[in-house]
C-alpha cells in the first residue's frame, strides 16, 4: 500500500521563471495545485487540492 501511495502522491516539479518574465521589483508567488484520480483496486475516486506558502523573490 506504502509503495503504491508513493508512486501516486510523491511527486516533485521544478519550475523556472525567467526574471525577465516576471520584471523588476519585489515579487511574491504562491502555487496552487489540483489533483484528481480515478477508482483503483486499492484506492478510491477522490480530488484534493494545495496551496504553497508565499515565497518572497526580489529581481534587480
Amino acid at each position: 500500500m506504502e509503495d503504491a501511495r508513493v508512486k501516486l502522491f510523491d511527486v516533485v516539479k521544478h519550475f523556472d521563471i525567467p526574471a525577465k518574465t516576471i520584471g523588476r521589483g519585489t515579487h511574491k508567488l504562491v502555487a496552487n495545485v489540483d489533483v484528481a484520480w480515478g477508482r483503483r483496486t486499492y484506492i478510491e475516486k477522490g480530488k484534493t487540492s494545495g496551496k504553497s506558502k508565499p515565497v518572497e523573490v526580489k529581481v534587480e
